[in-house]
């Protein structure tokens, strides 16, 4: 998922896309990246609703663990620029410097955190939403979400129906239903694997033909050429590719777990605004190479891969030197719901973090 969101950023940060003349493959090339970034914030979003619509309350540890991960990139980065780069905040106040730096959330210095926040604080009341309602009921709210808010804005163009917070919430809702009701594409993953290829394929077929005869039709425009997360061939494709992956079971794998748990420091190192101005417009600098045909492929999937191998590595160092001692003391803490937070379905008990696990014996008294 991490990987289509920096190809994305590539693209999107890069300014190659659709402002340079280009061949149709090029086009098609940089439509798939554009496109899979949004995808890839989706499926984050499933996969976290997945295993948090099981817990009651808020674990708060994981809420200040995620807090103290944001705020060490926050001042390492603006400090690490005030000293390196100091040209890049020309223009700021030293006050608007310090309070991004120490705020991260409050001034949405990374959206797509701050929102997350938002919504793990939200997820207990979502989840009591979850495990209330029937599967019509459920199955209601799913369309009359999926007409609001993704249908709307892509083929009429209704602006006012966009929030990222009421999106993440019907996203948690879509991983709910998964997870409660299990349907029975999540039993066949290669196909669901193949229709979510198919579907990407298709969104970027779309911007292609949008490109070649412009000016696009608001169709095109609104569901494709945005790219947003909330046009419907995004969304089919997160849903599917999420169906796939999930279907896999592929159980315990260490490498793959300590690679993972990386990813989001991959996302708040490489696309925090300082990084990415100077990344993509200074060093990468994508759009000078967009007609270069295979150079620009080359140069696209090898930036790709390095930021996000630079970024694992930088993020693996700072939990060990960093988050492991404060975690110590942040489990430590006597938080009150942390342990409390429990909730039985079908016989077993679940925990905050989405792991079941048989109930314990009840005295008799």
């Amino acid at each position: 998922m991490i990987l289509l969101i920096v190809a994305h950023h590539l693209i999107v940060h890069g300014g190659t896309f659709p402002y340079s003349d280009a061949s149709a493959s090029q086009h098609m090339f940089a439509a798939l990246l554009e496109a899979g970034g949004k995808i890839g914030v989706d499926g984050f979003v499933l996969i976290s609703g997945y295993f948090l619509c099981t817990a009651t309350s808020v674990d708060p540890r994981k809420v200040v663990r995620l807090l103290i991960q944001m705020l060490t990139y926050s001042i390492a980065i603006t400090t690490m620029f005030l000293i390196l780069h100091p040209s890049s905040l020309n223009g700021l106040a030293a006050s608007q410097i310090v309070l991004h730096a120490v705020f991260p959330v409050g001034f949405s210095v990374w959206w797509f955190a701050s929102v997350y926040v938002l919504l793990l604080l939200l997820s207990p009341i979502l989840n009591m939403a979850v495990h209330a309602m029937n599967i019509r009921q459920y199955q209601w709210l799913l369309i009359g979400g999926f007409v609001y808010l993704s249908v709307l804005p892509a083929y009429f163009a209704q602006e006012w129906t966009r929030s990222n917070l009421l999106w993440f919430i019907y996203l948690y809702a879509i991983a709910g239903y998964a997870r409660v009701h299990r349907p029975k594409i999540l039993d066949h993953p290669r196909i669901a694997g193949l229709l979510g290829i198919a579907s990407l394929a298709l969104s970027a077929g779309i911007v292609v033909l949008a490109a070649l005869h412009p000016p696009p039709t608001s169709v095109t425009r609104y569901v494709v050429i945005d790219a947003r997360q909330e046009n419907p061939l995004v969304l089919l494709s997160a849903i599917l590719l999420f169906s796939f992956f999930l279907g896999l079971r592929l159980g315990t794998v260490t490498t793959i777990n300590t690679v993972a748990s990386a990813a989001f420091g991959v996302y708040l190192i490489h696309d925090h605004p300082y990084v990415r101005a100077w990344l993509w417009g200074d060093v990468v600098r994508p759009a000078d190479h967009y007609a270069d045909g295979t150079n620009f492929y080359l140069l696209a999937v090898g930036t790709v891969l390095a930021i996000y191998v630079s970024c694992t590595l930088i993020d693996l160092v700072r939990q060990r030197l960093i988050e492991r001692p404060l975690r110590h003391l942040v489990d430590k803490f006597p938080w009150r719901s942390a342990s409390s937070a429990r909730r039985l379905t079908s016989g077993q008990e679940v925990t905050n973090d989405g792991i079941s696990e048989e109930p314990a014996p009840q005295s008799q008294n």
